[in-house]
């Protein structure tokens, strides 16, 4: 389901990333490296997406704030949710980007 999910999501947006609950990157995006200029051979494989989140205008708290919203959810259960946040680049320019987050649990 999830590599459906994925290309579905590849097909409307310039990057499809996969997190860890702590919000690192799970697997190498190349299209997320070339969106922020390091180039898609540079793996961003472990990093901290939050560290990718242009640090103005309290980027870093909003943007966690915006993912617990929507872990929480309204009745307690994980819901999908989208917020607007800027990423900083290679050379440290915002990027103004939409993120679609999508909170799931692992069955295994």
């Amino acid at each position: 389901h999830r590599s459906a999910v994925s290309s579905l999501l590849g097909m409307v947006c310039d990057a499809v990333v996969e997190t860890d609950a702590d919000l690192r990157l799970k697997r190498h995006e190349g299209s997320l490296s070339s969106l922020l200029m390091h180039g898609a051979g540079r793996s961003l494989l472990g990093t901290s997406i939050k560290t990718c989140i242009s640090p103005d205008l309290d980027g870093h708290e909003a943007f966690q704030d915006a993912v617990d919203k929507n872990v929480r959810g309204e009745q307690g259960s994980p819901i999908p949710g989208l917020f607007r946040s800027r990423l900083r680049d290679a050379v440290g320019n915002s990027v103004r980007v939409t993120v679609y987050h999508v909170p799931y649990r692992s069955v295994s």
